[in-house]
């Protein structure tokens, strides 16, 4: 029997099982102790790229993007392969401001796997920072191609288009947001701006009022 902060836990100590209690322990949100099986797992097989991109993520997920970016960056040296590893990397490297290096990384996980629409849709985040608001349009675009219900790339293409002035688009891309996921009350105020450019005042204030309903609703939880 081995133990994690005083939880016993059934299972033998292999670098394959520390692994697969620190993803359980990252499902239900324990980042630090998904962190100490994952370093439990690297102690007895320091090679293990897989296990370095877990701790990546969950450091990541705990807003610790240096030590993430040094995990990953392990990760793609043992296994250069990883698309996921690239991808994430793309993820901590924005994060961190450093958006260039951000789509290098992304353009790593697109060259291994091409059919990531979650790898486009941060890929058009990351041009959108970088002030490519053409190039983000068609990671976003690309991203919706697909997987059609993802509705972050849909939420994405509706912000580029209003950005870009093209405001009967814009609402197109944001309902169909909506239509996946009714709350989210970002796509809601997308939708809001757009008409109001379109001067729909009416529905306009119909949708902004929605955002500001979802937002309270929120907020007070």
């Amino acid at each position: 029997m081995i133990f994690i902060s005083g939880i016993p836990c059934l299972a033998d100590e292999t670098a394959e099982e520390w692994n697969n209690i620190g993803v359980a322990f990252f499902g239900q949100g324990d980042f630090d102790k998904a962190l100490n099986a994952y370093q439990n797992a690297t102690a007895l097989e320091p090679s293990n790229a897989m296990v370095w991109g877990n701790i990546g993520l969950a450091l990541a997920s705990q807003e610790k993007y240096e030590e993430a970016l040094e995990a990953l960056n392990r990760t793609v040296e043992l296994n250069p392969k990883d698309s996921l590893a690239w991808s994430n990397m793309g993820l901590v490297l924005s994060n961190l401001g450093r958006y260039e290096e951000a789509l290098t990384a992304y353009d790593n996980s697109l060259k291994i796997r091409p059919n990531s629409a979650r790898t486009y849709s941060n890929r058009g985040l990351a041009n959108h920072d970088l002030g490519k608001e053409e190039l983000a349009l068609a990671d976003y675009k690309k991203a919706t191609d697909l997987d059609p219900s993802y509705e972050q790339a849909w939420k994405n293409l509706g912000s580029a288009l209003l950005n870009l002035k093209r405001y009967q688009e814009a609402v197109d891309a944001s309902e169909k947001a909506i239509a996946i996921t009714p709350d989210d009350a970002a796509a809601w105020k997308t939708k809001a701006e757009a008409l109001e450019k379109l001067e729909k005042i009416n529905e306009a204030k119909v949708a902004s009022e929605k955002a500001d309903e979802i937002l309270k609703k929120y907020n007070s939880s």
